[in-house]
């Protein structure tokens, strides 16, 4: 995930500090995460995809099913 956020940053050509401020939190919150530093809390990861105008979509498959086109969410 840091690194869609990293690269989505990229193709905006946003700064961390822009990044943050839209996503109302610290340039070195945005910094840690890039950098693996951090998990963040899905609320977090929510408002830094909201700010991207990226869509946050968490999954819990089933390791077999996976392998058969199968999921479940």
């Amino acid at each position: 995930m840091a690194e869609t956020v990293r690269l989505r940053r990229g193709e905006l050509g946003w700064s961390q500090s822009e990044l943050g401020r839209r996503a109302g939190m610290p340039q070195s919150s945005v910094a840690r995460f890039e950098h693996g530093g951090t998990q963040p809390t899905l609320p977090t990861l929510e408002r830094l995809a909201e700010a991207l105008g990226l869509v946050l979509r968490v999954r819990m498959e089933d390791p077999e099913a996976r392998d058969h086109g199968l999921s479940r969410v």
